[in-house]
């Protein structure tokens, strides 16, 4: 029990700063990628890595 209480603290902790990192990487929003990995750490980070980068465009006059 104690385990499981420990991987579900890790994830806690580990999945919003890994799911903010890799959303700043595609030019995603990392702060809330970061709350939804916090609140669902596994789905949010199969959900981060499984998408593409966005482009930004420069605004040219």
């Amino acid at each position: 029990m104690i385990v499981l209480n420990l991987i579900f603290i890790a994830l806690r902790v580990i999945g919003p700063i890994v799911c903010a990192m890799e959303a700043d990487k595609k030019n995603r929003s990392a702060g809330l990628w970061g709350f939804f990995g916090f609140v669902f750490p596994v789905i949010a980070m199969i959900c981060i890595f499984s998408l593409s980068p966005l482009t930004k465009w420069k605004n040219e006059k």
